[in-house]
């Protein structure tokens, strides 16, 4: 049966074997073969509810994928969402692996036709989408998979796709993302009209036209504890202090441990990005390829932040993972904000942060003359201000030179004070004062001359 781990009250939690994860990880036939029966497979499952057929189709190990299928009974798997909504044929075509796509459409090509939609199940698959209304083609879309676009089109080329819960449907988020060839793909493969509607009104024209112009234990199961309230785990806490052969240590148990979520919906590197160091993903992503799946380097929080924009929020230089094509960086968090966008917001220059936002199709939402603008307002506003300061402290200082402490002599009109110490250092102060307020004034009137961003921000 699938293991499962409760402490103090706490949800229970499910976990694969570790074995059997590895084995399907590298499609060792003979471990699946001497160890696993058929029943056994059914009941296996990861933390975010991962089958075997989703771990086999994530990782691209199409004889772990065709072993699990010739089990009859291993057939509802096709189907079968995880916790997100994906199915195995969302996983497949998330990652690029049109081997595993093809096998198992034919797979499901020889199952019986559902009663409900009144189509064969391999385009049930097709049409099947996540909790974030994404379907199987969306994912390929997204991610470039040309090949898998046109072999999921050509399998149902009468369906329209419509949006996500974010507004994009296929043919929208191909051209926002200037995937020319995609737009090409989808408009002359699908034989009705596309749907072409993305968000805030816009349609794919508008976004084409947009981008032209982110202790070592025995017991295993310890690894999956979390916190009764915060839900965060051993893992998490791990990342965030950037520990990392403790990290190694723990993944190396526990494999699948890295898809938990706390409370908030934050996986292990979300917490990596969190803890504001330099590098500090980059030291646990670049040689373990079970931590590059998209659907762990571009999960999203409850308020949809990636660990890209965390990154970005943290301001953190973190160059592997960001330049990583596995990594989104047009992801849009609840805010709809991009990795890109909130660095725009703290003011920090992209190349400083993520060289490569700007190279690789990570263009910002948010328009770059906008942001000149209220750069060139800002430096005026500011100049206004000091000008009325420097113009009190001008009148101030001349209006003291005329009313002096102490009075004018009746006989020869002389101040009475004029042989004291203090009175003299009061005239020297008072005279600086007028000349440098009056200096001050003479140069914001000519400085308002000028309309030259560099020659008023310099100056």
């Amino acid at each position: 049966m699938s293991n499962q781990i409760a402490a103090d009250g706490q949800t229970e939690i499910t976990h694969m074997d570790a074995d059997l994860y590895e084995a399907l990880y590298e499609s060792d036939i003979r471990i699946l073969e001497r160890k696993y029966s058929e029943a056994h497979l059914q009941l296996q499952q990861t933390p975010k509810r991962n089958t075997v057929l989703h771990i086999a189709a994530q990782f691209g190990q199409l004889a772990s994928v065709e072993w699990i299928l010739h089990f009859h009974s291993c057939s509802p798997l096709l189907q079968q969402p995880n916790r997100k909504g994906d199915t195995p044929l969302h996983l497949a075509a998330r990652e690029g692996h049109g081997a595993i796509v093809k096998a198992l459409l034919d797979a499901a090509k020889t199952l019986h036709q559902e009663i409900e939609s009144g189509v064969g199940t391999d385009k049930a698959m097709l049409r099947m989408t996540n909790k974030e209304k994404d379907t199987a083609l969306h994912e390929a879309v997204r991610y470039h998979h040309s090949e898998i676009v046109v072999s999921l089109i050509e399998e149902d080329p009468e369906f329209i796709y419509g949006a996500n819960i974010t507004g994009y449907t296929p043919l929208y988020m191909a051209a926002e993302r200037g995937y020319g060839d995609l737009v090409c793909i989808i408009i002359d493969k699908t034989r009705a009209s596309p749907s072409h509607s993305g968000i805030m009104g816009r349609t794919a024209l508008h976004a084409a036209v947009i981008h032209e112009d982110q202790d070592k234990s025995s017991d295993k199961s310890v690894t999956y504890l979390a916190i009764k309230d915060t839900k965060k785990t051993a893992l998490h806490f791990a990342a965030n202090r950037h520990h990392r052969e403790t990290v190694k240590l723990l993944l190396s148990h526990s494999p699948d441990c890295c898809e938990q979520v706390d409370d908030q919906g934050n996986n292990f590197l979300h917490f990596a990005a969190m803890s504001k160091r330099p590098f500090a993903i980059d030291d646990l992503f670049p040689n373990d390829n079970k931590l590059r799946v998209r659907g762990l380097v571009n999960e999203k929080d409850d308020k949809g932040d990636t660990p890209l924009h965390l990154l970005s929020s943290c301001q953190c230089y973190n160059p592997v993972f960001s330049m990583d094509n596995a990594v989104d960086k047009m992801a849009l968090n609840d805010d709809k904000l991009t990795a890109l966008d909130i660095l725009s917001r703290a003011n920090i220059k992209s190349g400083q942060m993520f060289g490569a936002i700007n190279k690789d199709n990570g263009s910002s939402s948010k328009n770059k003359d906008v942001r000149e603008d209220e750069s060139m307002a800002f430096t005026e506003r500011l100049g206004e201000t000091h000008l009325i300061v420097a113009t009190l402290v001008a009148t101030v200082s001349c209006a003291a030179g005329f009313t002096l402490p102490g009075g004018y002599n009746d006989s020869d009109g002389m101040a009475k004070l004029t042989k004291q110490v203090a009175f003299k250092a009061f005239i020297v102060t008072d005279t600086l004062a007028m000349m440098l307020s009056v200096s001050a004034v003479f140069v914001y009137f000519v400085m308002s001359l000028h309309k030259d961003e560099d020659i008023l921000a310099n100056n």
